[in-house]
């Protein structure tokens, strides 16, 4: 880790970040940044990623961006410690939970 040691760092792609990604950005773009997702209704076959591919990423771009600044901020001012009053049965069930999630989704 570049500011700091973690147990739990793991450097990579990660599928369980990028599904939280997905799930939580699918929808976000307004009609006017992605008219054709909005044309075709909320229930269309197609996501906005496949359908506004340029505006979708610039979003998922911000998001990491902002989430990489939170960590930072979060490392430099020592909330790692914030961790440990979560216990061990959360931290499992949901890594169990993600590995779920994981195998039904590939």
């Amino acid at each position: 880790a570049f500011l700091g040691t973690s147990r739990q760092l793991v450097v990579g792609p990660v599928a369980m970040e990028s599904l939280l990604i997905a799930s939580g950005l699918s929808g976000l773009l307004t009609e006017s940044e992605c008219p054709k997702w909005h044309a075709h209704g909320k229930s269309s076959l197609k996501s906005q990623s496949q359908l506004c591919p340029e505006e979708y990423t610039a979003l998922v771009l911000a998001t990491t961006f902002v989430v990489g600044l939170l960590e930072t901020v979060s490392s430099i001012f020592g909330l790692g410690v914030l961790l440990r009053f979560l216990g061990k049965p959360v931290i499992t069930g949901f890594t169990a939970g993600s590995a779920i999630v994981i195998m039904t989704s590939q």
